[in-house]
């Protein structure tokens, strides 16, 4: 039987960000002291130089995030143990499919794309995603992290490197599959943009 996903649900999750990742990037960076006016660039960021400093330590663990098996790495030489077990936590909570996927769905929807992934992606990145950049919200997100105007072609890049672990075969089932790895880094990494816009969870405000 297929469950369909409830309208309503969807609805609410516009509003609702991503309160694991969240929570997982606000545990990790701490609190951000209040801006001060007539600091300089230079100055702001010495004040914030231990956020600097932890927001590299989570770049360099996902980015061991080849594959799905790689979501149980040890710890990493360098980044303290506190980072590493925040992150081997939300992996943990987030690495389960949910009640509503359906293997079988799965395969059918990883065999359609090794047939139709061309045509996908000219639809995704000619149309969808450029569709998307026109929404005024989050057209300023990007154009804040400067991923709008100044690296479009990247921004474009990386969604296929989201797109294509998940829809290989096996990208969401198998140990060896990419897909669960890669989405659970997407997630962190907009729960990191989130931070750095809100200073913050969304939840806190």
């Amino acid at each position: 039987m297929t469950h369909a996903v409830p309208d309503d649900l969807l609805a609410r999750a516009r509003f609702e960000a991503d309160p694991l990742a969240d929570r997982t990037i606000a545990d990790i960076l701490g609190p951000w002291a209040p801006p001060q006016a007539g600091v300089s660039i230079a100055e702001a960021g010495a004040r914030y130089a231990d956020h600097w400093q932890r927001i590299g330590w989570v770049n360099a663990v996902i980015a061991g995030w080849q594959d799905n098996a790689s979501l149980d790495q040890e710890e990493l030489p360098g980044v303290p143990e506190p980072i590493t077990k925040a992150l081997r936590d939300y992996a943990a909570a987030a690495r389960a499919l949910p009640d509503w996927a359906e293997p079988e769905l799965i395969a059918r929807a990883e065999e359609i794309f090794f047939d139709q992934g061309v045509l996908s992606c000219t639809l995704l990145f000619c149309a969808s995603l450029p569709e998307c950049y026109v929404l005024p919200d989050l057209a300023e997100v990007l154009h804040t992290t400067g991923q709008l105007e100044q690296r479009t072609d990247w921004r474009i890049r990386s969604t296929a490197a989201m797109i294509f672990p998940v829809m290989m075969r096996g990208g969401l089932t198998t140990p060896a599959g990419g897909g669960v790895a890669q989405v659970l880094k997407v997630r962190l990494i907009h729960a990191m943009v989130r931070n750095l816009v809100l200073r913050g969870s969304p939840q806190e405000f």
